[in-house]
């Protein structure tokens, strides 16, 4: 799965969360921790009835990642995701990306994913709840409906390599060590595909590397990403990039 569906597995709660709790502890009757608080549903500003949490195997995840290699190591199955259909009850596999574990497997486009090391797959979030506690290279059991058939697939997860803003219209891919000393950078995000006309009437496209976005420097691809789907076209934001022979070139919208 490509791409910032802003979609997430979270758990879904009555427990009394006002503004000011996001990071605080979600307990259960015995005192176990079982999410960290992150968001309200609220006209108000203040609890209401709905708060959500990042499940607790998640943010130990998380944890693990960022002590461990410096970033979270987002695994993927190597698909692309068909959500037209709301009727279905499963997730449905629009096409399977040439690298990655999901073709070696076996696993085709029309295939329909009903559950992950068999825990039940009714819609996106749960796939995406069971994948986001995985790391790239681990092996999940994937059991899909195909034609009618239950088929199961050993699948090896596979590291996420690019990240696309839908909001803003491109798409982006971290550095590897050889750019990062061309343009004498530690960090940034460079451009592989580009679908923003603003920036491609003044001839910004593949190789373009993002370096700050409102002064904020941008360190990998996902956090430029992420960055950029908060766009608000009634807001100015300002972007820094190096164009493909390093020079530097500003631009605001």
């Amino acid at each position: 799965m490509e791409g910032n569906r802003n979609i997430e597995s979270f758990i879904q709660t009555d427990a009394a969360v006002n503004p000011g709790n996001s990071g605080g502890a979600l307990v259960n009757t015995r005192g176990e921790l079982i999410g960290i608080n992150t968001a309200i549903s609220s006209r108000t500003g203040s609890f209401i009835g709905y708060s959500f949490a990042v499940p607790s195997n998640i943010a130990k995840k998380i944890i693990d990642d960022l002590l461990e290699f410096g970033s979270v190591q987002e695994a993927i199955l190597g698909v692309a995701i068909d959500q037209s259909d709301k009727t279905i009850e499963g997730v449905v596999i629009a096409d399977v990306f040439e690298e990655g574990g999901a073709k070696t497997s076996g696993l085709k486009s029309g295939d329909v994913i009903k559950k992950v090391n068999n825990v039940k797959i009714v819609k996106f979030s749960d796939l995406k709840g069971q994948l986001t506690a995985k790391r790239p290279g681990e092996l999940v059991e994937v059991t899909v409906d195909r034609d009618g058939k239950l088929l199961s697939k050993m699948v090896q997860l596979s590291k996420r390599e690019s990240f696309a803003s839908n909001a803003f219209g491109v798409q982006l891919k971290d550095l590897n060590a050889k750019e990062k000393r061309k343009f004498k950078v530690s960090g940034g995000a460079k451009i592989i595909q580009n679908n923003n006309k603003i920036l491609q009437y003044y001839n910004v496209g593949e190789g373009y590397v993002i370096t700050k976005i409102n002064g904020k420097e941008i360190t990998n691809a996902s956090d430029a990403a992420s960055i950029l789907d908060s766009y608000n076209p009634n807001q100015n934001m300002y972007i820094e990039m190096l164009s493909p022979e390093g020079q530097i070139e500003k631009f605001r919208f």
